[in-house]
């Protein structure tokens, strides 16, 4: 059961990051799946910053920010919008783990594995380094 057809009133609104070049292109199912429940459910959109594994991977643009919010709109949802900084240094990594189907998973795939990520395709549950996770102990040099 979701929690909007149970507790509807409790909702202020689903958020998403969007990650340029890892899920720019779910934006639309994101709409469309939550549309079939209900059209008027709140959609907000986070800018992503560089940070983390992430820190040196360009930040969300502004002009992404709209066409995102445009895209869940002609999904069918009524109310989304896109909050955060935008337009921040970085740019788009070349390593890339094939283990993914998806380019964006390539890419995310990709910044673990320079990470330290043993497992791929990732699965955090399953890793025999879980408790001890290089990841997890990884330190950003930039911060934003």
């Amino acid at each position: 059961m979701f929690v909007e057809e149970n507790a509807k009133e409790k909702i202020w609104e689903f958020r998403t990051p969007l990650i340029p070049k890892i899920n720019e292109d779910e934006v639309k199912y994101i709409g469309e799946f939550l549309s079939d429940i209900d059209e008027e459910l709140p959609l907000n959109f986070l800018a992503f910053r560089p940070n983390f594994v992430l820190e040196n991977h360009l930040g969300a643009k502004r002009a992404m920010m709209k066409r995102a919010v445009e895209a869940a709109k002609k999904a069918g949802l009524k109310n989304v919008s896109w909050s955060g900084h935008t337009d921040l240094s970085g740019y788009i990594a070349e390593n890339k783990a094939s283990e993914y189907g998806r380019e964006g998973g390539k890419l995310a795939g990709g910044y673990a594995k320079g990470a330290g990520c043993v497992t791929h395709p990732r699965n955090c549950g399953s890793c025999k380094l879980q408790q001890q996770c290089p990841i997890k102990k990884y330190k950003a040099k930039r911060r934003t």
